[in-house]
């Protein structure tokens, strides 16, 4: 064969390969991309199903647990508890001591 002739036949066969290499990795890319979405809303699905049944459950079932607050009730969590500083005269008596005196 004639290095022309090499050339016509193998031209066709490198575009064909090189075609179906690029349509490989595309689809390759395509399925684990569609692959990545569904397992994420599965997992998505799987934490929110994990977070709110036992709430529903607890809410359903109709007794005070830890997990449902009760009216009045604060927070066990320390952080939660602290409010600000009080004051020199936030004491009644002293703060009625200092109103008194304010008003003569």
């Amino acid at each position: 064969m004639e290095p022309e002739e090499e050339a016509a036949v193998l031209e066709p066969v490198v575009a064909t390969v090189v075609a179906t290499v690029e349509v490989t990795v595309v689809a390759t890319v395509e399925v684990m991309l569609g692959v990545t979405v569904v397992a994420m809303a599965a997992v998505t699905a799987a934490a929110m199903v994990t977070v709110l049944l036992p709430a529903r459950a607890t809410a359903t079932a109709g007794e005070a647990t830890w997990s449902v607050p009760v009216a009045g009730q604060r927070s066990r969590h320390l952080v939660a508890n602290i409010g600000p500083a009080p004051r020199r005269d936030a004491s009644p008596p002293r703060r009625l001591e200092t109103l008194i005196r304010a008003a003569e």
